[in-house]
């Protein structure tokens, strides 16, 4: 969890000294008790490049925190929403978009399109109170991203730009186009 090239922290016999709040000490890892505090300490770090370790973590860690919460409202999910929304920012400030935005597709893959049963997340993800109404990170917002602003709007309803709408097996299809690929079993008889 932290460097072992502090002696300071380091009895005789290795064993870890009571030390409390050490600032010279550098979390290597995210934990789930103040992952900003450590995302942000990992992604300053001026010592040791630990931008694309911090990056991959946090996006482990929010939907752990995510899949602690048992509504909208509970402290975990708040964690969890605030860690994204430090995420989407050192994302920006470290040049690095794309590790954002990977991490919002798969919290997509997991609360809208998978097995979770819990929808309600991705519906917090996508309302108005919530911190990422600025959702992926594009092109326009970010010379590293290559998001377009369509892909960017069409992202919170999966429809992206482009796709064909005619498979009715397709989120988004309507019910027309589902009543016209029905097939027709009375003249098959």
């Amino acid at each position: 969890m932290f460097d072992d090239d502090d002696a300071n922290a380091f009895g005789a016999a290795g064993d870890l000294l009571q030390i409390g709040h050490n600032p010279n000490l550098i979390p290597t890892s995210i934990r789930s008790d103040q992952p900003v505090q450590d995302f942000w300490a990992m992604v300053g770090n001026g010592e040791r490049d630990l931008t694309d370790t911090a990056m991959l973590q946090m996006g482990e860690m929010i939907p752990r925190l995510l899949n602690e919460g048992t509504e909208v409202y509970d402290p975990q999910v708040a964690k969890a929403m605030a860690c994204l929304r430090e995420m989407r920012a050192g994302a920006m400030q470290e040049d690095v978009p794309e590790k954002f935005n990977e991490t919002l597709h798969k919290l997509r893959q997991l609360y809208r399109d998978g097995p979770s049963g819990r929808v309600f997340i991705w519906d917090h993800l996508r309302s108005a109170d919530s911190h990422l109404r600025g959702g992926l990170i594009s092109a326009s917002e970010h010379a590293h991203s290559t998001v377009s602003d369509e892909d960017k709007a069409a992202f919170w309803t999966q429809e992206a730009s482009g796709a064909a709408l005619s498979d009715p097996t397709m989120p988004g299809a309507s019910v027309e186009e589902d009543v016209a690929n029905d097939i027709d079993l009375d003249a098959l008889e």
